[in-house]
């Protein structure tokens, strides 16, 4: 009788941070071992599904054999490595993503899709160390996803630090590009200030001057206007709150 009473309280036991579920674990080791294979054959596709079948599984031995996926001869390899390390939260999946970037920047100079992607992949970790990335080589590549990647980028890293960065992000571009992407520069500081100056570069850097001293960036995502929030949350896969307008 005691043995089935300490049985069930085990089954609505908390599991222990330290000790994954047993359906995690049997998740991370099917993954590893799909990843293993896809790495030992020769199909690209095998390694895309194996990359993507990965996405989100914070273990260090999984991501250790995703990131090799960014040194992969098939572009499409690299761009899912890229897409998996930014969606799994874990300090490793960070580090191989910013080793990608500091050894890859000349290459990545070059690519169109490949760079926008890693600033991407490296802002959904939200680390403000991650920040002097998204200023580097702007003039590179002015490429429209990249730009923008650069600033929404900026924007999802929520920290006074990121505003001011975005602001310098503005010098570098330079006047006709600070126009050109005018709204992805209003969107980016309406996510991180809550406030609306508009398009008016001027008038967000008098806002900032006016407030960067005793400034503080709000944990939570504010509330936007519908557009606003519309694209946001398109741009990052967020779900949209049905019932966001009613609050």
């Amino acid at each position: 009788m005691h043995a089935i009473v300490l049985a069930a309280l085990l089954a609505f036991a908390p599991q222990s941070p330290d000790r994954p579920a047993p359906s995690d674990q049997a998740r991370v080791q099917a993954a590893i071992t799909q990843l293993d294979a896809a790495f030992k054959g020769t199909k690209a596709t095998e390694r895309i599904a194996a990359v993507q079948g990965a996405s989100g599984l914070a273990d260090p031995r999984v991501i250790a054999l995703v990131a090799k996926g960014l040194k992969d001869r098939e572009a499409a390899v690299e761009l899912a490595a890229i897409d998996a390390l930014g969606k799994t939260q874990h300090a490793d999946a960070l580090a191989a993503l910013t080793a990608f970037y500091n050894g890859e920047k000349k290459n990545l100079r070059k690519d169109t899709e490949a760079l926008p992607r890693l600033l991407i992949a490296i802002a959904r970790h939200a680390n403000a160390e991650t920040l002097p990335i998204f200023l580097d080589d702007v003039q590179g590549q002015l490429q429209s996803k990249t730009v923008t990647a650069r600033i929404l980028g900026l924007a999802n890293i929520r920290s006074a630090r990121a505003i001011d960065s975005l602001f310098e992000l503005m010098k570098v571009m330079g006047f006709i590009e600070q126009h050109t992407y005018a709204e992805d520069l209003r969107l980016a500081l309406m996510v991180l200030t809550g406030e609306d100056k508009g398009r008016s570069i001027d008038a967000w850097q008098t806002w900032w001057s006016e407030h960067s001293k005793t400034f503080k960036v709000a944990a939570e995502l504010p509330k936007l206007p519908k557009p606003e929030r519309s694209r946001w949350c398109a741009y990052w896969g967020l779900p949209l709150e049905k019932d966001a307008d009613a609050k």
